[in-house]
């Protein structure tokens, strides 16, 4: 238990550390603008922390956690790199800080470790403090990071949403001309085929926009269904009639297998989305051929599956087919357009209703079989 002279003179330097601490990241080039602003947060509960640490780990026969795993250690390392993320520090600066206070610590230890105590003791303490700012350091990188994510994210769901209205109202005045000029005796074939085509593009933005949100949703784990008792044959029905017309005769839906309703609990509109990026992804990656749909169900589980006879994929696609933006090369080069969210953001609209999105291939060339699967209900 000799290494607790090491927290105990840590702690009657307490002070001394925490006010070198101060002086010394306040001469940063990072607080030149604002030093005023360089308060030490949360170090004093870090250095705490730490020596708590040592003062545990000089205990004969306790077992100590990992700084890295230590609540004390990683709950003050977040706090001050969030105080200080707020006063617009970049990382690098904050692992500077965390790097200071390794320093005034050793220098507070050379002020007060007497030359009887065994090297080895301090060195074990120095050990642990070095541990624990490593531990701070990686923890505060990492809460950067994810608070980067998650602003990251905040900020394309709103952007998404300003997106939506617009889209739909151009999609909508299409739609409109679309039915005009179907029905007016002279209008010109190519007038009709320019806002065809302008109708197909203005659906494609729309369902890329959906996309984006629902994957973004994802991402931030806020997916959160709208629950009601759904029939999935009538939502295949309903993503099928929202298909391109000029895809729909490349579609077999074979008759419904097994348990009839195939009722669910689950939100209609992100169950929709989520069949529209399964079929939609299977059109275009067997493009021009034939895609089916089957569903069935039984009394746990409804499914509805999708097969396509395409690209296919290798084992190693497979592995990274649900990543969010995993679109491989192979697909890329063969023209394969797409934003590789689909089935991100099916799986994560699935799991989110207690289900799950699968994948199969039995390789290049050979097809692919996605199925969506939900509990059953009613």
């Amino acid at each position: 238990a000799v290494v607790l002279a090491v927290a105990e003179a840590l702690g009657s330097e307490r002070q001394r550390i925490l006010e070198g601490w101060l002086a010394t990241a306040r001469a940063q080039p990072f607080h030149a603008a604002e030093p005023a602003a360089s308060v030490s947060d949360d170090i004093p509960r870090l250095f705490d922390a730490l020596v708590d640490l040592i003062g545990r780990a000089s205990s004969v026969g306790e077992a100590v956690a990992p700084p890295l795993q230590d609540d004390l250690v990683e709950t003050a390392a977040r706090s001050h790199a969030a105080a200080r993320a707020e006063q617009g520090l970049r990382p690098p600066d904050i692992a500077i800080e965390f790097r200071i206070l390794r320093q005034e610590i050793s220098h507070g230890l050379a002020r007060q470790i007497s030359d009887s105590l065994p090297a080895s003791d301090v060195v074990v303490g120095i050990a642990v403090i070095s541990d624990g700012i490593d531990a701070a350091i990686t923890v505060a990188l990492d809460a950067l990071s994810r608070r980067i994510e998650t602003l990251r994210e905040e900020f394309l769901a709103t952007t998404l949403h300003d997106m939506r209205q617009p889209v739909a109202v151009i999609a909508s005045a299409l739609h409109l001309l679309a039915r005009h000029l179907r029905t007016n005796d002279g209008a010109h074939i190519e007038d009709q085929e320019i806002v065809a085509d302008a109708l197909a593009a203005a659906v494609e933005v729309s369902h890329s926009v959906d996309t984006l949100a629902d994957a973004s949703q994802v991402a931030m784990g806020a997916v959160t269904p709208d629950l009601e008792l759904v029939d999935l044959a009538r939502l295949v029905d309903e993503v099928i009639e929202a298909i391109e017309r000029s895809d729909r005769p490349r579609l077999e839906v074979q008759p419904v297998a097994g348990q009839r309703p195939l009722t669910v609990d689950g939100d209609a509109r992100l169950l929709r989305r989520a069949l529209l990026n399964l079929i939609t992804n299977a059109l275009k990656s067997s493009s021009p051929g034939r895609v089916t749909i089957r569903s069935g169900g039984d009394g746990v589980m409804r499914w509805v599956e999708v097969i396509d006879h395409g690209i296919g994929l290798t084992s190693d696609e497979l592995g990274r087919a649900f990543e969010r933006y995993g679109r491989s090369p192979r697909a890329r080069q063969m023209g394969v357009s797409g934003l590789g969210l689909g089935l991100y953001a099916a799986r994560g609209i699935a799991r989110a209703h207690g289900g799950d999105v699968r994948l199969t291939s039995d390789g290049p060339e050979r097809g692919a079989r996605a199925v969506l699967t939900l509990p059953g209900a009613g």
